[in-house]
């Protein structure tokens, strides 16, 4: 995955939803990705774009979610970009997917950039992941 420009990875994370879309049409799919001037490194390209995919795939695995929420913000002013994805399921309990490597795996994606991971429970119901984590302008590529 060589993604580069804004545009790029706007389309490609915008593309990824749009495949859920149709493949799990009994979903309603909220996005808001505004990464509008931010020129991104390729790791937090990469970040940002697994993040998304992973959070997707455990709400299909583990959720019966009937509606799912995906921001992805970016902060000149902060100098930071949000990721949060969050849905209005129950969790399903399976043998297969009770050791939580798919957490564990995004924790580790989020950290390894100095992020901060986080994930819970929604009220009433559902499931959230969230990063949080720090742009170096220094480090940034041109559009």
């Amino acid at each position: 995955l060589h993604v580069r420009s804004r545009r790029q990875r706007q389309m490609c994370i915008r593309d990824r939803i749009e495949e859920w879309r149709r493949r799990f049409e009994n979903v309603a799919w909220v996005s808001t990705i505004d990464i509008e001037g931010m020129s991104l490194d390729e790791t937090v390209n990469i970040t940002i774009y697994r993040f998304v995919q992973e959070a997707l795939t455990n709400i299909v695995r583990h959720s019966d979610a009937v509606e799912v929420k995906v921001i992805v913000i970016g902060s000149r002013i902060d100098e930071t970009v949000t990721i949060e994805v969050r849905d209005d399921g129950s969790i399903k309990e399976n043998a297969e997917s009770s050791d939580g490597v798919g957490l564990v795996g995004l924790r580790e994606r989020v950290e390894s950039i100095g992020g901060v991971f986080d994930f819970g429970v929604n009220r009433p119901s559902g499931f959230f992941v969230s990063a949080h984590f720090s742009i170096d302008w220094h480090t940034l590529e041109s559009d």
